[in-house]
């Protein structure tokens, strides 16, 4: 009997990936199929340059591939527009995904209020995070 090899990010990473990547992509496979009980985190850093943008593009078409939920967030506006151009799907401010408006009329103060979170399996990914 064959044996399907279940699909990894690393098939969506257009380069050979360095050896620090290739062990990347070991742990971020395991967290996403089994993540540890209490894990719920996972923090990819590195210095410029280092493919960080290029893991989230492939991570997003990984995802999309195996229909999974996923939203792409970023501190502000002009991050999140490019999180979206590079990933190649929509991304948004964190505040606008986590607070709705609560008032807005002409002659009233904007006043906002944090959503309570409804999403089942959802993973949310945030670029930029060390702004926030």
């Amino acid at each position: 009997m064959l044996k399907t090899r279940f699909p990894s990010v690393r098939d969506y990473f257009p380069f050979e990936p360095t050896d620090d990547q290739a062990e990347l992509f070991v742990q971020l496979d395991e967290f996403l199929r089994d993540p540890l009980p209490g894990r719920k985190v996972f923090v990819l850093r590195g210095y410029a340059g280092t493919g960080k943008t290029t893991v989230v593009s492939a991570l997003v078409q990984w995802l999309s591939k195996l229909q999974r939920k996923y939203t792409l967030m970023a501190p502000t506006g002009r991050a999140a527009k490019v999180m979206s151009a590079y990933a190649g799907v929509p991304a948004s401010t964190i505040h606008k995904k986590i607070y709705r408006q609560t008032s807005g009329a002409p002659t009233e103060r904007l006043s906002f209020q944090r959503q309570p979170n409804r999403q089942e399996e959802m993973l949310y990914i945030v670029d930029e995070a060390s702004m926030i």
